[in-house]
Parts: structure tokens; sequence; C-alpha cells
């Protein structure tokens, strides 16, 4: 699933070389940022975007499930074995846990052109307390907005109430969903 901010919506033109660019026309050329959540060993598209010479990004990629990926050392991908979460610490799961403000703050940005994320469930705790978080910030400067241009996302059902506060607490941010694919993988491996 892929969404960004209404106004972005337009300049959207599609993808590139079969894997999805997630609209990465709308962003500036000459510095981007991207937190990819979740790489594991599928670093396609971290590769793919790194590749386009027109553009200058940076790509931050986080998973705390594999020592390290696997991608040539003299292109610009940070690495960090570390879980989004809806707090920062540690759980029973994961030694180093990080809320996306914290990672944020840390890394000393203030904007993520594409934040692209694929937690296996973990989404659901995650965007209600960031959505929650937000609503605050919003409630004390009217201008909040979540700081992040377009999220790309690959939701595992939970239950349709989710889905449906998902979708609304993203609307009420200005975000606006322009493309979506369905995950056959888990019928195919049977493990629905």
């Amino acid at each position: 699933l892929k969404l960004q901010r209404e106004k972005e919506s337009s300049s959207f033109r599609g993808s590139s070389g079969g894997i999805s660019s997630g609209g990465i026309n709308s962003i500036d050329s000459n510095r981007c940022i991207i937190y990819s959540y979740g790489v594991s060993v599928e670093t396609s598209f971290e590769s793919h975007i790194l590749s386009l010479p027109e553009f200058k990004c940076e790509i931050f990629a986080f998973d705390p499930t594999v020592p390290s990926i696997n991608i040539s050392s003299d292109l610009p991908l940070l690495f960090h074995k570390q879980a989004l979460w809806n707090t920062s610490g540690s759980t029973n799961s994961f030694l180093i846990t990080e809320h996306l403000f914290d990672t944020m703050n840390r890394l000393n940005h203030s904007f993520i052109d594409i934040l692209k994320i694929d937690i296996e469930g973990s989404e659901w705790p995650v965007f209600r307390e960031l959505l929650t978080r937000a609503r605050q910030l919003r409630s004390v400067d009217s201008t909040f907005t979540l700081p992040f241009g377009q999220l790309l996302i690959e939701l595992h059902y939970e239950d349709t109430a989710s889905i449906v506060e998902f979708f609304s607490g993203m609307s009420e941010f200005g975000f606006l969903s322009f493309s979506r694919e369905i995950n056959l993988q888990p019928c195919l491996d049977g493990k629905l």
C-alpha cells in the first residue's frame, strides 16, 4: 500500500524497472531521505533507488532480525539493527526498539521523503501511537503534520476496526492511498 500527501498525489508517475519507486518523481532529486523498516534480506527497493543516478538519496535501513544486509558498501545506505516500535527502549522480542520520532531526532532528520514499512504486524501498535502523538502535537501547534511525504507500507490484517482507524488517521493528516497491491505470498506458502 502506498500513501502520500494529497497535494503531492498528482506528481506520481508510476514505477520503474518492475519495482515500484513509490512516487519518487515527486521528491527533491538533490537530496532525499528514505527510512526502510523491516528490510530483512530483501533489498531490491533500496538497491533500485540507489541505482537511479538522477536521485541523491540517503537510505537508512532498519531490521532487528538480521545481523547485516547485503548491499554494496559504496552506496549511501546505513543499516541499523533496531526495531520500529511504539516506544523507545527494548521489548521481550527485540533488544533495541525506537519510536519513529526518536529515531528521526537521533539521526537529526526533520522530514523523511519516503517511509517504507514491512514489520510483520507491528505496524498496528506503531501507528496507533504515532497518530496519537501526532494529534497531541497538532493540538499544541495547528500546523503540525506527520514528518514524512510518502508511506509505503505492508499491512498485515488485524481486524476491520484497525484498518478503518489507520486510514482515517492517515487521511486526517492529508494522506491518500495512490497504489495498492495484494500480497499473495502467504497464500502460496500455505501460511494464511
